[in-house]
């Protein structure tokens, strides 16, 4: 934030006077006694890895649902679910990455 190193004295100094400021011009927003220097702020909860692991097995789950439901509808053969299961990593983990950068140019080799 602001640009500073908070983990220094100097930049926790002239964090302050930039968060004190802020405090004057906008009382009703920001509060004097939530202050928190950057480098002391916890992790915001998308980048715990408890929060990625289950995130990437719901993925991985709801990926693996949507093809077989569309099996089960016919409107996929299983052929081709076989095909689009190999190729998005049927082993352990099921990843669009590869067909988003084939889509995209990034990888025309697939």
């Amino acid at each position: 934030m602001f640009g500073m190193d908070t983990t220094t004295p100097e930049g926790r100094e002239a964090f302050k006077q930039e968060y004190d400021s802020l405090c004057a011009m906008t009382p009703e927003l920001i509060d004097h006694e939530r202050m928190l220097y950057p480098h002391e702020m916890p992790k915001l909860v998308p980048e715990e890895a408890h929060f990625q692991r289950i995130w990437r097995y719901y993925r991985e789950h709801s990926l693996r649902n949507m093809i077989s439901d569309a099996v089960s509808n016919g409107n996929l053969s299983q052929g081709d679910a076989d095909a689009a299961q190999k190729f998005l990593g049927d082993k352990h983990h099921m990843s669009v990455a590869q067909y988003v950068y084939a889509k995209q140019g990034h990888r025309p080799e697939l």
